[in-house]
């Protein structure tokens, strides 16, 4: 128990409770990530402090990193959508507006079917630790589901070529990988 923040009667046990009780639910933070797992104990204890005669110590600055840690796990990872064609590497068919036009649209049903994707992976890998099988599964199935439809149909501006397919998975992958503070290779673009 860290001296300097909690205090009262049974702070000791009550603070070795809720330490016990992250463990069971976060324990793979505990190594990885030991601040957040500092902040998910120090949650609990404040909820066990309610039943119990023991309160936090500097309550305004914990509820602030408790607040921050409330936004952080229920925020989904942001996602950069390209503005404009190059940004999936679509062509307009000729120099028409009719053409160019085209390319908005494209444009935008793409960046609405990542987020619907994105969400739909959200759904998944929220609920725990990284396992590459599961989120790689939940990209290939979102994928699927939202975004190819989309590229098929906006075939004509090159939505299906390969490098529209690569940039689409690539902002999936991506997406995983903020989420899990994931660096360099991984196999997530096997499972597309």
């Amino acid at each position: 128990m860290p001296s300097n923040a909690i205090s009262g009667p049974d702070a000791e046990k009550i603070w070795d409770r809720a330490s016990e009780q992250a463990s069971n639910q976060y324990g793979n933070l505990k190594v990885s990530n030991p601040d957040k797992f500092y902040s998910i104990v120090m949650s609990i204890y404040k909820n066990m402090c309610t039943k119990h005669n023991c309160t936090p110590k500097n309550e305004s600055d914990m509820s602030m990193v408790l607040r921050k840690l409330e936004l952080l796990e229920s925020s989904v990872p942001k996602i950069n959508y390209p503005s404009d064609p190059r940004g999936y590497q679509l062509y307009a068919a000729d120099d028409s507006a009719v053409s160019k036009k085209r390319l908005g649209l494209a444009v935008s049903a793409i960046n609405s079917a990542i987020k619907k994707a994105s969400l739909d992976i959200w759904a998944v890998i929220k609920k725990g630790a990284y396992d590459e099988d599961i989120a790689g599964e939940a990209i290939g199935k979102a994928w699927k589901k939202h975004i190819f439809p989309v590229l098929k149909s906006y075939s004509d501006v090159g939505a299906s070529d390969t490098e529209a397919k690569a940039e689409t998975a690539q902002k999936l992958i991506d997406f995983v990988k903020k989420h899990y503070d994931l660096r360099g290779w991984t196999n997530l673009g096997d499972y597309i």
